[in-house]
């Protein structure tokens, strides 16, 4: 039985990708493919921000891009979007465990909850993607599983204290890795300190939380510095920042503005917003975009979703910590977890309210809201046949999967790797040889538009410099803007390159030609066109479906 349902909940990942097709996001063309590649050549060189004001965020949870291209230039890219949605799919297992535990051994009702949280359409969305939402999560659930392992009353003490060790390193490798992890930190923290029997007296709960400080803050920090060191490192050396672009108003990158970056969008605006925002998941998609300005389908995406589970979570949730019933037959570790979860949200909502930001808080209102269906029908007089617990939640999913939205991040065909292109000109500027760009040597290429950090993956060999003209921070007209000092300094790399020439490569999208846009970044580099630089040529190239069309245009003197 446990096998099957592990099969099971193994396959909801990789079916999904197989049937839907392989990650094209925006984020894994502006940066992630990036970041990989250059982090594990070691080859941040001379560029400057490819990836835009993103490119320096962590290496290491954007790996699994450069893994992906690896791998499809031997077996193509189904067979490891399929193994990587698989490695993803480990969480809901440890979500079933994580039930197991609570449920007194219910696999149907564990697998259920573990089911329900995986097929949430945020969820869904991120299978063998690269956005690390849904990667990551199985360091976040895996820690929490073993923080409610260590508060167990017939742990051992030296035990628990390698449980709860275990349990914040794997938390600090999370938050090292992706910083909107933090949201996870309420959670656990609840199930350490409340899921244990009440300490009695003033010196067993100083005692407990010296414990804490010691068995669970020091693991965290250190891993958390450790598999943060990438990006602290290549952003503090490339940009002057630790974490830029975040809190510059502090570190005081010449690269981007002094103010910090806070994306306040998908935030809540007001108090009732804030109350009612698990509702919003499932109305929004009722209504026309709350905000037409910014393009928004949602309250917390900018893509089309509809999911119920948010609200038969915080119903669920309301139910077993209000209603004295339910909250008495609960346990010290789901009455921990529940009010930990609750906290998380309301953690969440204040920092970002960023829909996929919430993906590991998602994977887990499944048990939540199993326990209330428990709890709820435990007085009842009914035969198990009529109705149980795992009736009840089946019935939940199921009307949950028939309402649901799931969005799209971006998806391509399996037939070739997304970032492989062919020329559409008949005398390409710059040759393709099996699907890559065969640019010349060190020459350097200037970068118009977004996101286009992907073409990495065709300098490697040739070691051009990338140097991005429109990397995203505030434009020229603002008066605080960084952006003329950007555009100063890839001109002067420019200059002092070495080379008679340079490439320009641009989207063929748009209103204007890429012949006109070469004319309008050489009026706005007057430096280039003093020195003798002018116009050359320009070569098509196109991509895969879903991906921006590209032109390479020449600069040389005259």
């Amino acid at each position: 039985m446990d096998w099957l349902l592990a099969t099971l909940l193994m396959a909801v990942f990789p079916v999904y990708s197989w049937m839907h097709g392989q990650d094209i996001n925006y984020d894994a063309r502006n940066y992630h493919l990036y970041a990989a590649l250059a982090f594990l050549a070691g080859d941040y060189g001379a560029d400057l921000l490819p990836g835009g004001t993103q490119t320096f965020l962590n290496p290491l949870a954007s790996l699994p891009a450069a893994w992906m291209l690896a791998g499809s230039h031997v077996v193509g890219p189904l067979l490891p979007t399929l193994l990587f949605s698989l490695v993803q799919g480990v969480a809901l297992l440890v979500i079933y465990a994580i039930g197991l535990l609570l449920f007194a051994h219910d696999r149907l009702l564990s697998f259920l909850a573990a089911l329900l949280g995986g097929s949430a359409p945020m969820v869904l969305s991120e299978a063998g993607n690269t956005m690390a939402d849904l990667t990551l999560s199985l360091l976040s659930v895996s820690s929490l599983a073993l923080a409610l392992l260590a508060v167990r009353g017939s742990v051992a003490p030296g035990r628990k204290r390698v449980l709860v060790a275990f349990s914040a390193g794997m938390a600090g490798a999370a938050v090292g890795m992706k910083l909107t992890f933090l949201i996870t930190l309420p959670l656990l923290v609840s199930v350490l300190l409340l899921g244990p029997p009440a300490p009695q007296g003033w010196p067993a709960l100083l005692s407990r939380l010296r414990l804490a400080l010691v068995t669970w803050l020091m693991p965290f920090l250190i891993s958390f510095m450790l598999f943060a060191s990438p990006q602290l490192f290549h952003s503090s050396r490339n940009t002057g920042s630790p974490f830029f672009p975040l809190f510059n108003n502090y570190f005081r990158s010449p690269l981007h503005e002094d103010v910090h970056p806070h994306e306040r969008r998908f935030q809540p605006d007001s108090p009732a917003a804030f109350l009612l925002a698990p509702l919003f998941d499932f109305t929004d998609s009722f209504f026309p975009p709350f905000n037409p300005e910014k393009n928004l389908q949602t309250r917390r995406s900018e893509v089309g979703l509809r999911d119920l589970r948010t609200l038969l979570w915080a119903l669920s949730s309301l139910a077993l910590l209000v209603l004295p019933a339910l909250r008495q037959r609960l346990g010290r570790r789901p009455r921990a977890l529940v009010l930990g979860l609750a906290a998380s949200y309301v953690f969440w909502l204040f920092l970002s309210g960023i829909g996929r930001y919430a993906i590991p808080l998602q994977l887990l209102m499944g048990l939540v809201i199993a326990m209330a269906c428990r709890q709820l029908l435990a007085p009842l007089p009914l035969p198990p046949r009529l109705l149980n617990p795992s009736l009840l939640l089946a019935a939940l999913l199921a009307l949950s999967l028939a309402c649901q939205i799931t969005p799209s991040w971006g998806r391509s065909g399996f037939q070739q790797h997304w970032t492989l292109i062919r020329a559409t000109s008949p005398s390409a500027l710059v040759p393709v040889r099996d699907g890559r760009l065969q640019f010349p040597a060190g020459v350097p290429v200037v970068l118009l538009d977004r996101p286009i950090g992907w073409i990495k993956s065709h300098t490697l060999a040739s070691n051009n410099p990338l140097l991005h003209w429109n990397p995203g921070i505030a434009p020229v007209s603002v008066d605080h803007s960084k952006l003329p000092m950007v555009h100063q300094r890839i001109q002067r790399q420019l200059l002092e390159s070495g080379f008679d020439s340079f490439l320009v490569l641009m989207f063929q999208g748009g209103v204007d030609r890429p012949e006109e846009r070469l004319r309008a970044f050489l009026a706005d580099a007057p430096e280039i066109t003093a020195a003798g630089f002018q116009a050359g040529t320009c070569s098509f190239y196109q991509t895969s479906k879903g991906v921006e069309d590209l032109s390479l245009c020449s600069v040389s003197l005259r």
